[in-house]
């Protein structure tokens, strides 16, 4: 399942939007402040995001890293930096010596911060302002080929002149067109506030990890890891409560009261006789040992033997290590919900992607989710009910997968649709909270073609109604008599009566499709004043024995509906403590209960009246039916 960015209004294709949104804030950024770690990657995998990396390569004299200044007297080709050995991390202190690598489609534009690298020459680069891609091609070592898209046989490499080392683009291919890449660490870990549930994670290769029960190894918990950046609590992690101590220093303990702490440079459980051996401290940005050691000891993340484990290491020794920098992750609170009467399933602490697949759909006409923080693993989420909507908070619409339908992005009380939203006929529909459709509104349904009139009731306004069709709304109503007007427009919730238009009546269907752009849709909004009542559920009369009436398959009037009545969703009833069995029906101007069936001539014209009119008739503002469409003259 595909994830992706969303539009307030869906102006792009979502998963272009995902594209456009990351590679627009990372340009919008400043170049990060140095010095700044970089961190060896190894798979394009890890490379699958706009960031800033170290371009690096061999030489039999040392590594270096490929710098922004090209070099003097060298035909534009880039200088390097030299790095020493190679190893799997790096704190540099310049900018010049990394680069912006962004996506375009399956290939990458490289940016420094006076314009992007770009092919010149025979074999050498410039820095311009006009982007051009690149290709990386995995060696299958760890290390990368690095080609232009213009220019595939050339490969860029380390190579010197006379002692001096620069960057070019030749066609050998020996160890040094290897190309590493290193990626900036860009989190560093922060004391989360006292009796905190954690976890202890990092970010590897072998995707976002964390500390598991038997301090030995690290799980991949990237499928309970939330848009907040917190963690579901069904996750295969260990889980600490955060204790704060005097002097910034803190203890990490678990629900049985063992203390996670240090034994011969390794993680061990202690307990309160080893206090000086469980105390923590954060410094320079990572968790350290903060007991009676004569040097702190920096809590990471090992993989350098393929497999993610915690870690112990001195600073020097962690700068030099291509481990990962160890952070606390929040642990959320227990996945529940509960179902109110109009069908809304209400959710609250916090939902895994598999949690939220579980939860049973079946009858419910809302989810709402504005009061959780989204999966980053995407969820399949296929409700019974088509006319299901989806709440989301306005801030997560990036991790709602492209699958989802109905989704309305809240904000407050009120919210904005991210979908195109699609009403089908006959199925409930609730609003817990009412929402723009900033992508439009349809209904559809099969209406009669056999004379008769219908009830109608919509949640949202319909400022133009389509053709062939006569819509009225309620005039007056005196308890026997209920009289329509027409009328050109629907108000939400108030209901109208329709009927079809066509010349040939029939006991077929004709499609009544109703559109709308930019409404508020809300169920619950107080109608206009009116006898008749919308619904949106399938109703039943039960309790309103006596007080509802239904209309007639004639539509000739409403009639007191008895106890196994009912009446499915969009349409909408009679209430009145009525002492009659009958509420006839009139219409103003007078209205046939179906149009005039003449098929002898042409483009006749009538009058809702059911009546035949000249074509010259002209009293002002008579409404006629002409060529099957609604006319005002």
């Amino acid at each position: 399942m595909k994830r992706t960015e969303l539009l307030p209004r869906r102006a792009v294709g979502l998963s272009m939007y995902l594209f456009l949104a990351s590679a627009c804030t990372l340009q919008a950024q400043e170049w990060p402040e140095v010095p700044a770690r970089f961190v060896r990657v190894t798979s394009m995998s890890n490379v699958a995001r706009a960031g800033f990396y170290a371009i690096g390569a061999s030489d039999t004299d040392g590594h270096y890293l490929m710098r922004q200044t090209p070099a003097v007297n060298y035909d534009g080709k880039q200088t390097v930096a030299a790095a020493g050995e190679q190893r799997d991390a790096y704190s540099l202190s310049t900018s010049d010596n990394f680069w912006l690598i962004e996506p375009d489609g399956t290939e990458w534009t490289i940016k420094g911060e006076k314009g992007y690298l770009i092919p010149e020459g025979n074999n050498n680069f410039i820095l311009s302002s006009r982007p051009e891609t690149w290709r990386f091609a995995e060696n299958g070592d760890g290390t990368f080929t690095l080609t232009a898209t213009g220019s595939p046989n050339q490969r860029v490499s380390v190579t010197d002149r006379s002692g001096t080392h620069y960057f070019g683009r030749f066609s050998n291919t020996d160890s040094r067109t290897k190309i590493y890449l290193y990626r900036l660490e860009t989190e560093h870990a922060q004391l989360p506030a006292d009796q905190t549930c954690v976890a202890l994670c990092a970010a590897t290769e072998n995707g976002f990890t964390a500390v598991a029960e038997d301090l030995a190894t690290m799980n991949d918990v990237s499928r309970f890891r939330l848009a907040n950046d917190t963690l579901t609590p069904d996750g295969d992690f260990a889980r600490w409560t955060v204790q704060h101590e005097s002097d910034g220093k803190f203890r990490l303990s678990r629900k049985d009261g063992l203390r996670l702490g240090v034994v011969d440079r390794k993680l061990a459980l202690l307990g309160a006789s080893e206090d000086a051996a469980t105390l923590w401290c954060i410094a320079d940005g990572l968790i350290a040992t903060a007991g009676t050691a004569s040097e702190p000891l920096v809590l990471c993340a090992d993989n350098s033997n393929g497999q993610s484990a915690p870690a112990l290491r001195s600073s020097g020794e962690f700068q030099e290590s291509g481990s990962a920098t160890m952070l606390f992750r929040t642990v959320g609170n227990k996945a529940q919900y509960h179902t109110d009467a109009q069908g809304t399933a209400v959710l609250t602490g916090a939902w895994s992607a598999a949690a939220l697949e579980s939860l049973p759909l079946a009858g419910l006409t809302a989810l709402d989710l504005s009061h959780i923080s989204l999966p980053r693993t995407a969820a399949t989420l296929l409700p019974e009910n088509p006319n299901t909507l989806i709440y989301i908070r306005h801030d997560e619409t990036g991790f709602v997968p492209t699958e989802w339908k109905n989704v309305i992005a809240t904000e407050g009380e009120t919210g904005t649709a991210l979908t195109h939203i699609s009403l089908t006929d006959r199925v409930p529909f609730h609003t817990p909270h009412p929402f723009i459709a900033a992508q439009g509104i349809t209904y559809s349904r099969e209406a009669f073609t056999d004379g008769g009139w219908e009830t109608l009731c919509l949640p949202f306004d319909v400022s133009r109604l389509p053709d062939g069709f006569i819509f009225e709304e309620a005039e007056n109503f005196n308890g026997d008599e209920i009289t329509f007007s027409p009328t050109d427009e629907i108000v939400a919730n108030s209901p109208v009566i329709f009927i079809s238009a066509t010349e040939n009546l029939s006991t077929g269907n004709a499609t009544l499709n109703i559109q709308a752009n930019d409404v508020c849709v809300d169920t619950q909004k107080k109608p206009s004043a009116s006898p008749l009542r919308g619904n949106y559920t399938n109703f039943t009369v039960d309790s309103l024995i006596g007080s509802c009436y239904l209309l007639n398959e004639s539509g000739t009037a409403f009639v007191m509906a008895d106890a196994s009545s009912a009446l499915a969703p969009f349409r909408a009833y009679l209430f009145d403590n009525h002492s009659g069995t009958t509420v006839r029906v009139f219409h103003s101007p007078a209205t046939a209960t179906g149009p005039v069936i003449r098929t002898d001539r042409k483009n006749w014209i009538y009058g809702i009246d059911g009546r035949h009119y000249p074509e010259n008739y002209k009293e002002k503002g008579k409404i006629l039916i002409y060529n099957k469409k609604k006319v005002i003259r």
